[in-house]
């Protein structure tokens, strides 16, 4: 999420508590590990909110087209927040790396439509917002696929056949609707964004997970207390039983929780990751009525405590802790993207890694960072003892991307309005999608620019790390390299491999000669990616969303993707993506997702 992701964000009653500690990273220079100090620094609570059983909320809510009265946007529209300050440079080194073909050949993959704005606008009997971007949740197992996408969800079997109707977020977490359009005036609920959730084949649970922003319910404005919820599944069975959870993400020093600098504060982007015995929240904290950034944190929890909790209903929670990422290359590291293991590959030894890029103060950069949390067996004891360090790794270069072209087309909202063909928002330089581990080695891709003779388009970027098996943060990188096509943007890369490390990278494919489509290329941990850019799901039209034009916003950022998806399980690579799918669109927005297995 980000506050301009033209969504709003409430927190419930308290129930049992945890003790949080805060440790704080120290900084390094070179290719060395630096480890961490400890400190307590607060107790905060993790908060318990009922249960909910997601089959009989899908088929006692129906969606169905939502009464006039009430606004389709959200009142709470700020411009989405940046970890770097503004750049006096005028132009930093982009790579320029080799092209690729562009093929619409996809052999062994299959795939349809999944959620669409529609599907996510008119859940909860049409009582949410229009929201863009599209911010895509894709999970798997135990013969099910679990895609949320914003604020509305919705189960498949992994014939991506859908099980049951997509249901709203604010209402399986206990939550009360986006917006009450019965009422008039009508009545604002709380805002969710960054939905994320994982089939943990350990425990046999589902655990999924949101950012929420409180609001005031008469004006829809926020209020300054935010949390991160977490449901988990109290059965195999994704339409079953969930127990809801929240982490209070204030940090203002009230209710419970540290006091952060500048505080009210939101855990922006949360993400989640898990290891033999953990299980891993990270998230950027940003000031929320103020300027400012406070860098990236960490929650550690034993899974299996926090699942036989949900399970049996008891107020005996595990204890929570909470790590600061610290200084990095200059800056405050940002996004810490977590790790999950590949089905049937060894889990890392009483430990669990996290990847950041290192252009906290540039626009690129030339290394990575590797951060290692030991001790991770600990997480199922009564004092658990956990310590973070990293590691620099040179790099190939890496930077910022720029804008999306788009191919020019039938806009319906964009003409309405008088408005120009927009380019599209590609997000920055950040890994913004789980990493695998397998056999070994850590895999992550993100968005790159590249230059060619003058003009900029968006590449994914790979790396492959060996890590350290042993002692503090170190590793090195034994593949990395680039995907691109010439006369393409290929943005929000999101790598999934097996416990073999064959798997592939998938992105969203934008360009002046392609509608937004949903691309893929292959990929294996032990020699990086091959063949060519393939298509597999081709847009229809523009990107003609109201994040794109002046009418709503002075500045419009055109909001895409954010990140894509991939998942494995069964021996399957599942991936989403976000393209303009043939179907219905609301007045607002014409986004969707496509669903796809690479077996």
């Amino acid at each position: 999420m980000a506050l301009g992701k033209w969504r709003r964000f409430a927190i419930g009653a308290v129930a049992a508590g945890t003790v949080v500690a805060l440790v704080p990273t120290v900084s390094a220079t070179s290719a060395t590990s630096a480890a961490t100090g400890r400190r307590q620094l607060a107790s905060v609570h993790l908060q318990v909110h009922g249960t909910v059983n997601l089959g009989s909320m899908a088929r006692s809510n129906q969606s169905s087209a939502a009464a006039a009265n009430g606004p389709d946007i959200s009142p709470a529209t700020d411009v989405e927040q940046d970890a770097k300050a503004p750049l006096a440079v005028a132009q930093e080194p982009l790579p320029h790396p080799a092209s690729r073909r562009v093929t619409s050949d996809h052999p062994g993959v299959r795939g349809n439509i999944g959620l669409t704005h529609a599907d996510q606008r008119l859940a909860d009997n049409g009582n949410q917002f229009s929201g863009e971007p599209p911010d895509q949740g894709l999970c798997s197992g135990n013969g099910f696929l679990f895609e949320q996408v914003n604020s509305a969800a919705a189960v498949y079997d992994t014939n991506r056949n859908q099980l049951a109707p997509a249901v709203s977020l604010n209402r399986f977490f206990g939550l009360a609707s986006s917006i009450d359009r019965t009422r008039t005036p009508p009545v604002y609920g709380p805002s969710l964004s960054d939905p994320r959730c994982y089939f943990d084949t350990d425990t046999h649970r589902w655990f999924v997970t949101i950012l929420e922003l409180e609001v005031n319910p008469y004006t829809g404005d926020f209020s300054g207390r935010s949390a991160i919820y977490i449901a988990v599944s109290q059965t195999s069975d994704p339409l079953g039983a969930y127990t809801r959870y929240s982490l209070d993400t204030t940090d203002d020093g009230t209710d419970g929780t540290p006091r952060r600098p500048n505080c009210p504060c939101l855990g922006d982007f949360p993400m989640i990751g898990f290891n033999a015995t953990g299980f891993f929240i990270t998230t950027r904290e940003f000031p929320t009525f103020v300027a400012g950034f406070n860098g990236g944190l960490l929650y550690a929890m034993s899974k299996q405590q926090l699942a036989a909790a949900a399970s049996a209903g008891s107020p005996f929670l595990p204890p929570v802790l909470l790590f600061g990422a610290g200084p990095l290359a200059g800056g405050l590291a940002d996004r810490l993207q977590p790790t999950i293991t590949a089905p049937g590959s060894a889990q890392p030894n009483n430990r669990a890694y996290f990847l950041a890029s290192t252009n906290t103060t540039t626009r690129s950069a030339r290394s990575i960072a590797l951060y290692t949390l030991t001790g991770t067996n600990s997480l199922n004891t009564a004092t658990p003892s956990l310590s973070l360090s990293r590691a620099i790794m040179p790099s190939e270069l890496y930077g910022d991307p720029p804008r999306q072209r788009q191919r020019r087309g039938p806009r319906p909202l964009g003409e309405a309005l008088g408005e120009p063909l927009p380019t599209v928002d590609s997000g920055d330089a950040s890994f913004r999608s789980a990493n695998y581990y397998t056999n070994g080695l850590l895999v992550g891709a993100l968005a790159t620019g590249v230059r060619d003779n003058g003009l900029e388009e968006v590449a994914a970027a790979y790396f492959v790390v060996k890590p350290a098996a042993s002692g503090a943060s170190a590793g090195t990188i034994v593949h990395q390299g680039y995907i691109r096509a010439t006369g393409y943007d290929l943005s929000y890369p999101s790598v999934g491999v097996r416990a073999n490390g064959a798997g592939l990278v998938t992105y969203s494919v934008l360009g002046p000669n392609v509608y937004p489509s949903v691309g893929y290329t292959t990929f294996n941990a032990n020699s990086g990616a091959t063949g060519p850019v393939r298509l597999v799901a081709r847009g229809t039209a523009p990107q003609d969303g109201f994040s794109c034009y002046k009418a709503f916003d002075p500045a419009p950022r055109c909001r895409w993707g954010d990140y894509s998806a991939t998942t494995v399980s069964r021996g399957s690579v599942f991936f989403a993506a976000e393209y303009i799918p043939p179907t219905a669109r609301t007045v607002n927005a014409n986004w969707g997702t496509f669903i796809a297995e690479q077996n």
